[in-house]
């Protein structure tokens, strides 16, 4: 493969991989939460990691299924433990690292493998990766707090209903993935 066309598939790849960093880091802001850099620096490296990881060893067509069955249960059960937190009012807010990264980076499995099979270079895979994971998971929670901060004295939805939205949305979309 061509060295730049490399770089565009790669590129593309990652932001495409990256939407559901997007959700996330909208639905922490929505939440109020904050977002310090070193987490969305540790989601980020676990993804370019995963993506570095499918890329080098070009993981089996039947891993590719399973991999998105498991990020939907994962995204699934974030989303029950949203609406779980409304009804008893707890705060979660520092288990958001260990919860999230997970079911993110297996989400970008089948990605990373897609990739290495077009051609991309696993340490390409790993810069894009991590680069649109940052600026998407940033660019997500800049929107959900301005958004917060724009309506909270108009608020109409309980920002748990839509952050479990937000995750059963990504539960369904991975899961849709994993049948296709």
């Amino acid at each position: 493969m061509h060295y730049w066309l490399q770089h565009i598939h790669a590129l593309l790849l990652a932001i495409a991989s990256s939407t559901d960093n997007f959700t996330v880091g909208f639905s922490v802001g929505f939440t109020r939460q904050s977002l310090p850099l070193s987490l969305n620096g540790f989601i980020a490296l676990c993804n370019a990691a995963g993506a570095l990881l499918a890329t080098t060893l070009g993981i089996a067509i039947e891993t590719m299924r399973i991999a998105p069955l498991l990020a939907s249960l994962a995204f699934a059960y974030l989303g029950y433990q949203e609406l779980q937190s409304r009804t008893t009012g707890e705060q979660r807010k520092q288990q958001l690292s260990p919860s999230v990264a997970l079911p993110m980076t297996l989400n970008n499995l089948a990605g990373g493998v897609a990739g290495g099979a077009v051609g991309i270079q696993a340490n390409v895979a790993f810069l894009y990766a991590l680069l649109a994971s940052l600026v998407a998971m940033s660019c997500g929670h800049w929107i959900g707090t301005t958004l917060v901060i724009n309506t909270s004295t108009n608020r109409i939805y309980s920002s748990e209903v839509v952050a479990a939205s937000l995750f059963f949305l990504l539960s369904l979309m991975t899961l849709y993935e994993a049948i296709r």
